[in-house]
C-alpha cells in the first residue's frame, strides 16, 4: 500500500506553492489511487482553500470521506 505526504504550503513562497498544487492535481488524475489517498487528497484540497488557516484537520478528513464515498456511490450506481 502506498502512503500520500501531504505537505503544508507556505504562502510567502509562491513558486513552491505552484508546484505543490501541480502535484496535487497529478495525483488527482491517477485511478490507481486507493479510498484513503483520495480522502487525503480531498483534505488537502479543503484545507487549501481556506489558505491553511484555521479549521480542523480531522473535519477536513470527515467532510472528504463524505465527498469520495458519495463520488464513489454515484459511479457505481451510473454503470
Amino acid at each position: 500500500m502506498s502512503t500520500l505526504a501531504v505537505k503544508k504550503i507556505n504562502p510567502a513562497k509562491p513558486v513552491k506553492a505552484v508546484k505543490a498544487v501541480k502535484a496535487v492535481e497529478k495525483v488527482e488524475r491517477q485511478p490507481s489511487l486507493n479510498t484513503q489517498e483520495r480522502i487525503a487528497v480531498e483534505a488537502y484540497l479543503l484545507a487549501e482553500k481556506r489558505g491553511f488557516q484555521g479549521g480542523d484537520p480531522f473535519k477536513d478528513w470527515l467532510e472528504a470521506e463524505a465527498k469520495v464515498v458519495q463520488v464513489q456511490d454515484n459511479s457505481r450506481t451510473s454503470v
